[in-house]
């Protein structure tokens, strides 16, 4: 038993070894609710000297310091903190595994609120309500205005729609309302409200017998076209009673703008009654407000090098009093030109500016000739004359660009003396290219020998050359192709009319000697000619 009760003992006092209790003499309670953005500097805790201690869950902005005293480890919670809301925070002593729970809980600052003076005017007169607020959380703050019978700040009835610091009441009947406005503070989605004091206004009935100019306004001088300033412009109400009011709104004005230059009246008028007062009117000064080109330039075509050329060239000015045009004067940026291609020219005139476009190229000049296209007729027979049917030219220009030219060159030679490989040189301007042709002799061209290739009982034919472009035949070569053809057709045709006139003549002699003989001879004729085929 004694061991048993021995064992319960040491049991015990690690139980209490183990408490919040053991680490600290005395535990001070949580402060109240801590306000957004008031500092604090709240003793936490008393501990026994040298120990460690840290805090989790604090709120932003407040720290865990430690001092030393004659009773111990002082723990304090110091600082500020803007965020509103509860916060479980947790004391830890010597980093045991137990912690001392500690809630904490900041709320949005109480809005400081001051409302403006009561008031008293006459019916129609306006009047301003305002209130002037802060709070040091960074909270978000709203409005809303009441209104009430009595001289209290409770109880009163909302006024809707009036949600911002300011506030115009209702002036067009007598009598006396009183208003108050209630601001809150709205920080981390946690409010809180402070409510202003009363502000009266009283609205008097007594009716405007006159009015006068009070002050004139702080603007007198302007320029035609101008509008009227009516800052720092105040009247004088004078009442049936005898009392008066000034007052700077509530009146109209008229004229509002400024059209013609001299001494101008304005005309100020309340309910039915006026006043008038003076303002001085000059002549406007000019301004620009924009150009453009009226007529483009004589000359919008240069070469690299050449300068611009303005002649010619008008713009219209647009300002506050019309338009003008000019002719002279502005300023031309580039002026000279050293690319090719579409230039824009910038023209500048009082502080504004308009653009043209003016093209920039290079005289086109040929730098060499070459063939494009061969005649058709490259053989040729000793004695014959050049044949240029066919040949085409390539012109090429400076600027990359080619042209075809297919007449106005001239040839040689013309005429072939001799057989062999000939070059012919062809002349365009200044230039010259050249071309290649057969000639054979005269006596080689008679007996032409039959060509490996061509069948028993066929001529050979000539081969054409390789650099005949058979697309481009000319049209008097196609004509006498032509005409040789139908030559050719008729000369068939006649032979075949003679061959079916013997034919006739012989078969009517055969039949009067013997016709069945004849008739048995053509039929034996078609069908050996069938079994043939």
């Amino acid at each position: 038993m004694n061991k048993k009760l021995l064992s319960v003992l040491i049991a015990l006092l690690l139980v209490f070894s183990l408490s919040p209790a053991a680490f600290a003499d005395t535990i001070y309670s949580a402060p109240g609710a801590i306000e957004a953005g008031r500092r604090i500097d709240h003793l936490a805790a008393t501990l026994s000297s040298g120990v460690s201690v840290s805090a989790t869950g604090l709120p932003p902005g407040i720290v865990l310091e430690t001092e030393e005293s004659d009773d111990g480890l002082n723990v304090y919670l110091r600082g500020v903190s803007l965020v509103a809301g509860n916060y479980n925070c947790f004391i830890s002593i010597d980093d045991s595994e137990n912690k001392i729970n500690y809630p904490l809980t900041v709320v949005p600052a109480t809005p400081s609120v001051n409302i403006s003076s009561s008031q008293s005017c006459f019916v129609g007169t306006e009047v301003q309500l305002s209130v002037s607020t802060s709070v040091n959380d960074g909270g978000t703050l709203g409005y809303q205005w009441y209104y009430s019978d009595s001289n209290s700040n409770t109880d009163g009835a909302m006024i809707l729609n009036a949600v911002n610091s300011t506030y115009y009441p209702d002036t067009s009947v007598g009598g006396t309302t009183y208003y108050y406005c209630e601001v809150t503070n709205n920080n981390n989605g946690i409010t809180s409200t402070a409510v202003s004091a009363v502000s009266s206004v009283t609205v008097k009935e007594a009716a405007v017998t006159s009015v006068s100019v009070a002050s004139l306004p702080y603007k007198t001088d302007y320029q035609a076209g101008d509008s009227l300033d009516p800052d720092g412009l105040q009247i004088s109400l004078n009442f049936s009673d005898g009392s008066s009011q000034i007052v700077s709104t509530g009146f109209g004005i008229s004229p509002m703008t400024l059209e013609k230059a001299g001494t101008q009246t304005i005309i100020i008028s309340y309910q039915d009654k006026t006043c008038s007062f003076s303002v001085n009117v000059e002549e406007a000064e000019e301004k620009i407000e924009g150009i453009g080109v009226l007529t483009p330039p004589s000359k919008t075509e240069y070469k690299p090098g050449e300068s611009f050329d303005s002649t010619g060239l008008s713009i219209r000015v647009y300002t506050n009093l019309g338009h003008r045009d000019v002719y002279e004067g502005f300023e031309i940026s580039p002026q000279s030109f050293e690319k090719t291609g579409d230039q824009t020219i910038t023209i500048s005139y009082g502080g504004k500016s308009c653009t043209l476009t003016v093209k920039v190229r290079v005289d086109e000049k040929p730098v060499s000739l070459s063939v494009l296209s061969k005649p058709q007729k490259l053989n040729y027979t000793v004695g014959e004359e050049l044949d240029t049917n066919g040949l085409t030219l390539r012109l090429t220009l400076n600027t990359n660009k080619t042209e075809k030219i297919t007449d106005g060159f001239s040839c040689s030679p013309t005429k072939f003396e001799k057989a062999g490989p000939q070059e012919i040189t062809v002349t365009y301007g200044d230039f010259t290219c050249k071309f290649s042709v057969n000639v054979k002799d005269k006596r080689a061209d008679a007996s032409p020998s039959p060509s490996p290739s061509a069948k028993p009982g066929e001529e050979s034919k000539p081969q054409s050359s390789p650099s005949v472009d058979s697309s481009s035949v000319d049209k008097q070569d196609e004509s006498r192709k032509s005409g040789s053809n139908h030559t050719a057709l008729i000369v068939i045709m006649i032979v075949a009319l003679l061959a079916l006139a013997g034919l006739g003549v012989y078969a009517y002699i055969m039949h009067r000697n013997n016709g069945d003989d004849f008739i048995e001879r053509i039929t034996e004729f078609f069908d050996r000619f069938k079994s043939d085929k």
